[in-house]
């Protein structure tokens, strides 16, 4: 039996949970187009700013990923320890994505 001195140890790299977390939204993102383009509807937004979300989706999503990361040894405690693990996981993607958007819509110069 395990004590909690002794939970074990992510076996997976931080890298590789934040390349997790953007390849998840990018991917979530990109179902989206690819909707909108079946539909007829095309993408009616200028480039620039589609780079500048893009960016965004990354960042936060790279975020998220190393918040699960760090929040491993929660996890492997199971019960309440794991829901508030991915609950601080999503928290974290959502308030960096939040903060993101704001500062880009407050950037001077946008119509």
């Amino acid at each position: 039996m395990e004590t909690t001195d002794q939970l074990p140890e992510s076996r997976v790299s931080l890298l590789t949970r934040i390349m997790q977390g953007a390849g998840v939204v990018i991917a979530l993102a990109m179902l989206k187009v690819v909707a909108s383009l079946a539909s007829g509807q095309g993408l009616n937004i200028d480039p620039a700013i589609g780079a500048a979300l893009f960016g965004l989706l990354l960042l936060s999503g790279g975020t998220g990923g190393a918040v699960y990361y760090l929040t491993d040894p929660w996890r492997a405690r199971r019960g309440l320890w794991k829901t508030m693990a991915n609950v601080l996981s999503l928290l974290a993607y959502a308030l960096v994505a939040l903060g993101l958007l704001l500062a880009l819509m407050a950037m001077p110069g946008q119509a």
